[in-house]
């Protein structure tokens, strides 16, 4: 029935560790390190993470000791490039989940190029479904990269409500409102 909504997958901070930990014991940090900063940045994937750079006119990173931050390019600015700041939340979830941390450690090896230089969106994929299937997620093949996201958002509304979500998710119109839980929305309504 195309009138019932069906739920989309949020990656929870839970199921994003445990994939992280899968994806580094097979050798593929990039990945996991790409979809740590996609979910704590609430990126979307293939049109901002992917082609994330650490200095240049449509994207760069900026850091500091407590914090790092995106300047990029989002599907909802146009052309215009908007501030994505971040605490280091290693203290409040896990060093695991870091995107900061993380974005710092990549900094010490850059290359001054792409942050996430041999990822694609076809190989993300993959390496998702294929993680999502070994730690025993539901439906691993239905799994996006929006997951991340998504479950960013949830997060984010679950810890600080309606403002919190929409400022941490960059989100500005109600139709933000389908990356929350049926249970969020029903609480908003």
């Amino acid at each position: 029935d195309p009138n019932v909504r069906r739920e989309k997958y949020a990656a929870t901070a839970k199921q994003t560790k445990q994939l992280v930990n899968w994806l580094r014991r097979q050798g593929q940090d990039e990945f996991a390190d790409a979809f740590i900063v996609a979910r704590q940045y609430a990126l979307r994937f293939k049109s901002e993470c992917i082609p994330l750079q650490w200095s240049s006119h449509l994207s760069n990173v900026q850091m500091d000791d407590k914090s790092c931050t995106i300047h990029t390019s989002r599907k909802t600015s146009g052309r215009n490039v908007i501030p994505i700041c971040r605490n280091c939340i290693c203290h409040q979830q896990s060093q695991a989940l870091c995107g900061c941390c993380i974005l710092k450690k990549r900094h010490l090896r850059n290359d001054g190029g792409y942050v996430f230089p041999s990822i694609t969106y076809g190989s993300a994929l993959f390496w998702l479904r294929e993680g999502a299937k070994a730690c025993g997620w539901q439906n691993p093949v239905a799994w996006g990269t929006h997951a991340f996201r998504r479950g960013w958002g949830r997060d984010a509304y679950a810890q600080g409500g309606l403002s919190a979500f929409f400022l941490s998710g960059g989100w500005s119109s109600i139709a933000a409102l389908g990356y929350l839980s049926s249970k969020q929305r029903n609480e908003i309504e």
